[in-house]
């Protein structure tokens, strides 16, 4: 929930650059510097903006209305403010081995899916081919 009002905040500043961007591209095409292509193009992309936006904010009142049916309300006695998100990852600390990196699951499939590597032979001759 915290994650969609940390989007909706920047889909917001999103929507005011936007909008500079037409209000800027307006006064160039009334200027005759720029084509009228460049104001629908502007108009467009704020738009799609406006409208994921809106899509966000429909996304947490879903959540909401899901948050309040478990918890045994009614979506409409349920009202969750927006918080920013305001957390920060936890240090790493300097004297964690390694070896606690390769037991990670998602190293361990990326180390199982990478190539086995190219003989020394293989790597001395190769900048001699044409890529």
């Amino acid at each position: 929930m915290r994650s969609l009002d940390a989007q909706k905040a920047l889909f917001d500043e999103t929507v005011a650059a936007y909008s500079k961007t037409l209000e800027i591209t307006k006064n160039r095409y009334a200027a005759g510097v720029v084509a009228r292509t460049d104001v629908v193009q502007a108009q467009t992309q704020l738009e799609s903006a406006r409208a994921q936006g809106i899509n966000l904010g429909v996304q947490r009142a879903k959540l909401e209305h899901a948050i309040a049916v478990l918890i045994g309300k009614s979506p409409a006695e349920l009202s969750l403010s927006s918080i920013p998100l305001d957390i920060t990852p936890p240090p790493i600390p300097v004297s964690l081995p390694s070896e606690l990196l390769e037991r990670r699951p998602d190293i361990a499939s990326a180390e199982r899916k990478s190539p086995p590597p190219m003989p020394r032979s293989v790597l001395q001759k190769q900048p001699f081919f044409p890529r």
